[in-house]
């Protein structure tokens, strides 16, 4: 099973700051306002307020697929991602090209109504977050977390497909 999602190229690259091995420095990069990933985010109403689930190694442009996938199993009742026809790693694992991208959060947008209703009994029934809930007043609503999230996939799937040529993933 993969971790991240991560764009297939890196629209960022050719004004990206380097750190002294060439690799990409996200902070600098985003400091000097050539982080596509940031500005187009930022630039979005939709999905500016909204942290995402944004990779680890401080790369905010990857995506944590296995957390999408999560998601993907709220809106079909399941706990097996294999037996929905979209996934974040693709149909053989490599990841998505753009047409699937696109594809892939069309059908997650026409789901939004369905997958909105199916966390909310997953919220409802899940006895670990019950128990957080009560535990932590002040913790944020997980139906609107879990929403915003889905929000934040569907972004982050057309964002790489128009920018990236798609995704790979990083196992």
């Amino acid at each position: 099973m993969g971790l991240d999602n991560i764009p297939k190229e890196y629209p960022c690259a050719l004004k990206a700051a380097r750190d002294k091995d060439n690799r990409i420095d996200c902070a600098q990069t985003q400091n000097e306002n050539n982080c596509t990933w940031k500005n187009e985010k930022e630039s979005n109403p939709m999905v500016n307020h909204i942290s995402g689930a944004t990779s680890m190694f401080g790369t905010d442009c990857w995506y944590r697929g296995k957390y999408g996938n999560f998601l993907i199993n709220i809106l079909n009742d399941t706990e097996e991602t294999e037996t929905s026809e979209y996934h974040f790693y693709g149909k053989d694992g490599d990841g998505l090209d753009p047409d699937n991208c696109f594809d892939m959060a069309k059908w997650m947008r026409d789901n939004t109504e369905k997958f909105a209703f199916n966390a909310k009994e997953y919220v409802k029934n899940d006895t670990r977050i019950q128990i957080q809930l009560s535990d932590e007043e002040s913790k944020p609503d997980p139906l609107i977390e879990y929403i915003n999230d889905w929000v934040y996939a569907i972004w982050w799937l057309e964002f790489v497909g128009k920018t990236s040529n798609g995704s790979a993933v990083w196992w």
